[in-house]
C-alpha cells in the first residue's frame, strides 16, 4: 500500500446536492462521493505505479436545476511506493 492520495471535487454553488464520481481514466475510483458544503472528498492508497489521468464527474440530485458536469483531466504520476 502506497502514500494516501486525497482526491478532492469542488462543486459550486456549494448548496447544490449531489454525487462526484471519482475516475482513473475510464475506471472508477471507488464508490460516488455525496458532495458536502459543495466539496467531495475520496482518499486512495492504491494506485499502481505508472500515469493515472484523473477525472470528476459531478450527478446533481436534480437535473432540472443542475446540469451533470466533468473536470479537466488532472495528470497523477505514481513512480515507486514506500517500502
Amino acid at each position: 500500500m502506497g502514500d494516501p492520495v486525497i482526491l478532492v471535487a469542488r462543486v459550486t454553488p456549494a448548496s447544490v446536492g449531489g454525487t462526484v464520481q471519482f475516475k482513473d481514466g475510464s475506471a472508477n475510483v471507488g464508490d460516488p462521493q455525496t458532495v458536502w458544503s459543495g466539496f467531495a472528498v475520496r482518499v486512495v492508497t492504491d494506485f499502481r505505479v505508472g500515469t493515472h489521468e484523473l477525472t470528476a464527474s459531478f450527478i446533481p440530485n436534480n437535473p432540472a436545476a443542475y446540469q451533470p458536469s466533468i473536470s479537466n483531466i488532472v495528470r497523477l504520476t505514481v513512480r515507486s511506493h514506500n517500502p
